[in-house]
Order: structure tokens, then sequence, then C-alpha cells
């Protein structure tokens, strides 16, 4: 009789050490699966958020360089009227684009240079007159294209004004169709990344507009710091080749984060906006769940460990 008590207690060992080890299998699989899922839609989440962020700051984009576009377009216009075959007087040209360039403020200006590539009048009253930009794209451009449309430039150091800018230009014809010079418009690039601070929403997003030329022209945060830098060799002009729009996944170059960026590029436009969040916003949330699950897990062994015991102990 001891013999077959001695039996089955070591066969009830044996059940229930064997029932607690799969209970604790399907515990782990359970809070495994858990801590997966909820980190695979945090992640999808912060996709989502940047494809449709990334839309809304192209369209703001396209908006304001549309209207900065109107007031070229209007100056243009005003000195064609003039119906001349040379440039007219500084104090002509800069009444011009006063009134056709009202809409102008401190963020940009409009300035006319003649077919010499000189510097004639500013509408905000910058002392261009006389200064060569015949060496910069956003005039020879114009210079040797008649359907070169509007010019957008990449950033760079304003040559009077010294501030972080960029260019769009228009080329400026007589009535008779003879080149007169161009009309441009430095744009203060602080005014966008002043844009794209307001818009961050949480503090692990990044909103950068670049130039196809690779040239980061405002980016929020590090807008100084990050100023003209060169992404031409980075994961976003990787991803671009091989569509004008898309998500993935890269180090930042401006800060070495890890993010997830989505992109598009500005349709008729020689630029790419792009909104990255940092993946320690989802990952933080990873650690946690990792946290307290092992802390639940902990507290299920010891419970089931003191319940193994006593059973075994009143068998």
């Amino acid at each position: 009789m001891p013999y077959t008590n001695q039996s089955n207690y070591v066969k009830f060992r044996r059940r229930l050490i064997v029932g607690f080890c799969l209970l604790v299998s399907l515990l782990i699989l359970s809070l495994s699966w858990k801590i997966y899922t909820s980190y695979e839609n945090d992640r999808n989440t912060a996709r989502s958020q940047t494809k449709n962020f990334v839309q809304a700051m192209s369209a703001h984009v396209v908006g304001a360089l549309q209207v900065i576009d109107l007031s070229l377009a209007n100056a243009a216009e005003a000195i064609k009227g003039l119906n001349v075959d040379s440039a007219p007087s500084p104090e002509v040209i800069k009444q011009l684009l006063l009134t056709s360039g009202r809409m102008s403020d401190a963020n940009y200006w409009v300035i006319f240079i003649d077919a010499q590539g000189r510097g004639v009048a500013a509408s905000n009253n910058l002392p261009i007159n006389g200064v060569s930009y015949a060496d910069r794209p956003y005039f020879s451009t114009h210079l040797h294209s008649a359907d070169s449309g509007l010019f957008i430039g990449a950033p760079e150091i304003g040559r009077v004004s010294k501030r972080r800018i960029f260019f769009l230009s228009r080329r400026v014809t007589s009535v008779t169709g003879k080149f007169l010079g161009v009309v441009a418009a430095p744009v203060d690039a602080s005014a966008f990344a002043t844009v794209f601070t307001n818009a961050l929403f949480q503090p692990s997003l990044s909103i950068t507009l670049v130039h196809a030329d690779g040239k980061i022209i405002a980016r929020a945060p590090k807008f100084d710091e990050s100023f003209a830098a060169n992404l031409a060799g980075s994961s976003l002009f990787q991803q671009m080749r091989t569509a004008p729009s898309g998500t993935y996944e890269a180090k930042s170059v401006v800060d070495g984060d890890s993010r997830i960026y989505s992109y598009k590029t500005i349709e008729n436009m020689p630029l790419v906006i792009s909104v990255g969040m940092a993946s320690q916003s989802w990952t933080e949330g990873l650690i946690d769940d990792m946290l307290v699950a092992t802390i639940g897990l902990a507290v299920i062994l010891a419970v089931l460990f003191f319940s193994g015991n006593f059973a075994l102990n009143s068998y």
C-alpha cells in the first residue's frame, strides 16, 4: 500500500508539473502576442500619421509658393507692359515691384535683375542696385532658356541680405520678346521652419523640405544646424529613385535618430517634403509592455509555485 501511494503521488506531481508548464507556456505565448500586436499597431499608427501629415505639409508648401509665384508673374507682366526694349530706371522698377508684389512680406520680397545680371531694385529697399547676380542659377537659367518657366533654386545665403534663403524667379521679356531680365523672390527659409515647428504635435516628429539637388531648405527641429545640408546620398534619395512618394525606415542624417519617414515629391516643383517620427515613440511603449508583462508573469509563477507546493503537501 505505501508503494501504491508513493506511485500515485509521483504521477500526481508529474501531471501537476506538466499542467503548470503548459499553463506558463500559454501565458508566455499570450503575453508575447499581445506585446507584438501592440508594437505593430503603434508602428502602423506612426506610418499612417506620417503619411497623412506629409500630405498636409506638401499642400502648405505648394500654397505658399503659389502666392509668391503670383507676385513674380504680376511683376513680369507689369514690366512687360511698359512696352520698352531696355530695363527702365530703378525708380520705375521699384514702384512696379511695390505694386505687383504687394502680397510680399518680411518672409519674401521681389527684386529685378537686368539682362546683364545686375540688380536694379528690390521691393523692400534692399540696396541691390549694381550688385551682380550673373553667376546665380536663378538668373543664368532664364538667360539661356526662354521656356524655363518658374525656377526654384537650392538654399543659399543671400548675397546682400545674408539671410538663409532660396529663390523663385521668372524670365521678363518685352512686348517684342526681347530678354529684359529676371524677377526673383528671395524667400526666407526660416518662415517654413517656423510653420513646421508650430505643426509638430509631438517632440519625436521632424519635418523637412528638401530641394531636388539634395540640400535641405527648411527643417524642424534643428533648422540652423541642418540648413543646406546635403541629403543626396541619403536613404530619402534612394527611395525617390524608385517612387515619387512612399514610406521607409532609416536613421536621420541630421540627428542620427531612427525614424519612420513618409515623403512626397511636389508635382512640377524640384522639391520634396519629408515627415519623420522617431522610433522611440513606440519602442518606449514596447519596453513598458515588456516590463508589465514580466512583473505579471513573475506574480503568476509565484502563485503557481506556492499553490503547487501546497497541493503536493496536501496530497
